[in-house]
């Protein structure tokens, strides 16, 4: 599966549904931000445990959440 563009996916229930949302973020400080590893920010869609969102980066909300979880790296130095 390729990563997804969202977190979270919320069926609004009317005729169209455009939009996927990203409502998880990973909020730093401007004195942490030298540290920030932007190139390890990442939606995790597997783990050990199963798989948390289908082929289309939908979550698997009956088995997990409605969110996927973010991870993301700290550089020790900048």
């Amino acid at each position: 599966m390729n990563t997804p563009h969202s977190t979270c996916y919320y069926d609004s229930g009317g005729a169209f549904n455009f939009y996927k949302h990203i409502f998880d973020q990973v909020i730093v400080s401007a004195d942490m931000v030298k540290y920030f590893d932007k190139d390890n920010l990442k939606i995790v869609t597997e783990t050990s445990s199963g798989v948390l969102a289908d082929g289309k980066g939908i979550p698997n909300r009956k088995e997990y959440s409605d969110h996927l979880p973010i991870v993301f790296g700290i550089k020790e130095d900048a």
